[in-house]
């Protein structure tokens, strides 16, 4: 079995579209602010089971973006 190398027009579309992709990180992080947001928002507001939860998955979001 040969090994193919990509083609110069291959790399060049990579390289040309590449900042097309959404990046995950950044949407991770998006919700893990929004998150904590909502979190500090509920816990103004007395609702404190509703900031432990969303307090509890803004660090799972957390746990995830740094696992990337």
């Amino acid at each position: 079995m040969r090994y193919l190398a990509p083609s110069p027009g291959h790399v060049m579309e990579v390289f040309m579209f590449g900042f097309l992709k959404p990046d995950p990180k950044k949407k991770l992080d998006q919700e893990y602010k929004t998150l904590l947001e909502e979190a500090m928002h509920a816990q103004r507001s007395g609702d404190i089971r509703k900031y432990s939860e969303l307090t509890e998955l803004a660090e799972m979001k957390k746990k995830e973006l740094d696992r990337l």
